[in-house]
């Protein structure tokens, strides 16, 4: 009987063992009894290959023993490892100075307070043991003593209240104090907040009885007022508004430090009246000598009872859903404004009633340069702020959904146009025609950043002149171009009018298109540009045209 040669891995001369050969194994597909002959050889293999197994069964009984004690070996030299490692960690290395600054980005990250693009702040309790002021002081010696030494790191200073209190007050009231303390001569970051009601998680709050205006939270907070740098109010109920009037009644006149003020009224809460059709008025912040930046999320118009130096802000940020007369009034006495960003519906109140047809309210704000309108939901526009604004100096302008189909947006964007160079536009609910028109009005942009953008779109931003092959039709001097989620997208109408784009035109002025931005990072599956289109267009990069494939459309980062 001929055999075979040996299975990879089995040596028939160490080991005795023979594999069954071609012959034995047509055995196996008969029922047939081999001769007695074949059945003792048969027998004999067998027993060999038993004996084998038993002798490979006790020597991976002893390699798993071995391997067993060298893995005991390898997790002791790890722990020896991990002793050594956090010993040279570069965080031990760190200076001091270093390390308190990594400490206040992560103090920011947590209880700053996070405005969406509704403008709804969502604001957390520094007075909490478990705050990252009073955490990262409980790590170690040296954390703690840098901690203790960083007084920015204490000087955000945030806590709720609530008509309905469930917590002692004692322990906040010694954390406030310590906090203030340990922020020394910092200018303070300031936010109270209402609690509507005790369903919110309770290690986020630190309330009291109903919190008076001679709470010892309040009165500690007060008399610090004169390093108030930055104030967050936020009112949910009309007992929050007298607590919060009183309040601010004690510090008239001490804010001479105050920079920022927000101020947050639930769209349900009532201002009291102190008489009918007389609205309690928070006076206290009327003498604000630095206030330059205001920000209002809110139902009403907060200059019927809230005093302001409304002559003194420059940066507004409001969240109005009913905008109206009043709204354009308090506009008006903002003579400064630069920075203007309006979330929320216009309605055809913006202009008078009747009875005061002859005072229409046409504003002209002279050092306006950055208008951000954002209707918080769609709406049918008959009128508009921009039907009378005039802003001489504006240049950048960021239009989104309904905002752009105002009546008076044409007449609006001819006043801007000799200064305008950004513009922000969505074109989702615009016809090309639409499109075309608005951009010939501000043929001197710069930048243009646009969302849902369409193949008729790039077709028409790739047009030349007839008289003049190497001249945009629109915007020809344009140098930023921003696309974020394209639909009905062709990509080679796309890449033609990009290389188009940056091509030298016929006269020295003009500038050809320098940079591109889209989101490449985005999840979508139905918007953004496709893979082979991308490739192509990240081919064009040069020392003269950039392409950032990670930037975010501009209404997610306001």
């Amino acid at each position: 009987m001929s055999n075979p040669p040996p299975s990879q891995g089995i040596d028939p001369f160490t080991t005795g063992v023979v594999p069954p050969s071609p012959e034995v194994k047509e055995w196996c597909l008969t029922n047939i009894r081999p001769p007695h002959t074949n059945i003792q050889i048969f027998k004999s293999e067998l027993g060999n290959i038993r004996e084998r197994r038993g002798e490979v069964a006790r020597s991976m009984a002893e390699k798993e023993q071995e391997l067993m004690v060298l893995r005991e070996e390898d997790e002791l030299l790890q722990t020896y490892a991990e002793t050594y490692e956090m010993i040279l960690h570069p965080m031990r290395h760190l200076p001091d100075a270093v390390l308190c600054e990594i400490f206040n980005v992560c103090v920011d990250d947590q209880l700053r307070a996070i405005t969406n693009l509704f403008g709804v702040p969502s604001y957390q309790n520094s007075l909490h043991p478990l705050a990252p002021p009073w955490t990262l002081s409980q790590v170690c010696h040296r954390w703690r003593d840098v901690a203790l030494s960083c007084s920015s790191l204490w000087s955000r200073i945030s806590f709720g209240f609530s008509s309905n209190g469930f917590l002692r007050i004692g322990p906040s009231l010694e954390r406030l104090i310590l906090q203030l303390q340990r922020s020394k001569n910092c200018p303070l970051a300031v936010t109270i907040y209402g609690i509507q009601s005790p369903q919110y998680p309770i290690n986020l709050l630190i309330t009291g009885p109903y919190l008076s205006p001679l709470s010892p939270l309040l009165i500690s907070l007060s008399i610090h007022s004169n390093r108030w740098e930055t104030l967050h109010i936020s009112i949910s109920s009309g007992n929050d508004f007298q607590v919060v009037h009183r309040f601010i009644s004690a510090v008239k006149g001490k804010l001479q430090t105050l920079r920022h003020l927000s101020l947050s009224l639930s769209l349900d809460c009532s201002v009291p009246l102190v008489a009918p059709g007389q609205p309690l008025v928070i006076d206290g912040l009327g003498i604000a000598p630095k206030l330059e930046s205001f920000g209002f999320h809110g139902a009403n118009d907060p200059s019927r009872y809230l005093e302001l130096p409304w002559n003194q802000i420059t940066h507004l940020r409001v969240h109005w859903p009913d905008v109206g007369y009043d709204y354009m009034q308090s506009i008006h006495r903002m003579s400064k404004l630069r920075v203007w960003v309006h979330i929320g519906a216009f309605v055809p109140s913006v202009h008078p009633p009747p009875f005061l047809q002859s005072q229409v309210v046409r504003p002209t704000l002279e050092h306006l340069h950055h208008l951000y309108i954002f209707p918080s939901y769609p709406a049918r526009i008959t009128r508009s702020p921009l039907d009378t604004l005039t802003a001489p100096n504006l240049q950048i302008l960021c239009l989104t959904r309904d905002s752009n189909r105002s009546p008076g947006i044409y007449a609006f964007l001819t006043r801007v146009a000799p200064t305008l160079r950004s513009l922000y536009l969505d074109l989702s609910h615009l016809t090309i025609v639409d499109i075309e028109r608005m951009l010939r009005i501000v043929s001197n942009l710069q930048s243009l950043h646009v969302s849902s953008a369409s193949e008729a779109f790039t077709a028409a931003m790739g047009a030349s002149l007839v008289e003049d092959s190497k001249t945009p039709c629109l915007v020809p001097d344009l140098r930023e171009l921003g696309i974020f989620y394209p639909y009905e997208f062709s990509g080679s109408t796309f890449l033609q009018m990009v290389k188009f784009r940056i091509r030298l035109g016929s006269r020295a002025s003009q500038s050809r298109l320098q940079r591109f931005l889209y989101d490449g990072k985005s999840d979508s599956c139905y918007y953004g540009i496709d893979e082979i289109t991308e490739q192509q267009l990240l081919s064009l990069r040069s020392d003269t045209f950039e392409v950032d494939d990670a930037a975010k459309p501009w209404f997610t980062l306001l």
